[in-house]
This record gives structure tokens, sequence and C-alpha cells, in this order.
């Protein structure tokens, strides 16, 4: 699957393989905020019912942990996108091996 995709990618042009890493990125935020939300949501359902023990609150830092990792990979992923979007755009300079007419 994760070859499909690759050769995919690399058969667009390179706007429309930036639209689609933008985008894949905007989704991978928005799953990560999400999984956030849920975390949140089931750790105060734990709180209030008193059953957040050590081990719930272990638990709910592990999944703390996790999502932070996981928001930590989007901002990696986020600059390798930046990356790729200034190579792209940077024009390619030729460095000067010699100069016509110069005497050496």
């Amino acid at each position: 699957e994760d070859e499909a995709a690759g050769l995919a990618i690399t058969s667009l042009s390179p706007n429309e393989e930036t639209a689609f890493l933008v985008s894949e990125k905007i989704a991978l935020r928005e799953l990560v905020e999400r999984q956030q939300e849920r975390i949140n949501a089931m750790e105060a359902e734990l709180h209030e019912a008193g059953a957040l023990g050590a081990l719930g609150e272990a638990l709910g830092g592990a999944l703390s942990v996790t999502t932070r990792g996981l928001s930590d990979a989007g901002d990696v992923l986020s600059a390798g996108f930046s990356a790729v979007l200034a190579a792209q755009k940077a024009p390619a300079t030729p460095s000067k091996v010699a100069t016509i007419g110069a005497e050496y």
C-alpha cells in the first residue's frame, strides 16, 4: 500500500504533489487533535467517576505522552514539507567553475 502511494506521488506534477502533501499534513494534524480531545474526555470521565487511581493516572500520562509524540511527528512532517517546498521554489543556480576569458 505504501509503495502504491509512493508511485502515485511520483507521477504527480510538483504543484499536485505539494497539494497532496499539504492535505496529508492537515489530515494528520486533525487526527492528532481529535485523539487528544478523546483522551482528555476519557480522563475527565475517569476523574468524575473517581476511578482514576495510580494505574489510571499512569495510563492517562502514557496516552498524553503518546499524543505528544504524534504531535511531534506531525511537526517533523511539517518541517519536511517545508523543506521540500523550499527546495522546489529555490531556483537551481549553477556554481561557477570558470570564468570565460580569465587567465588562470
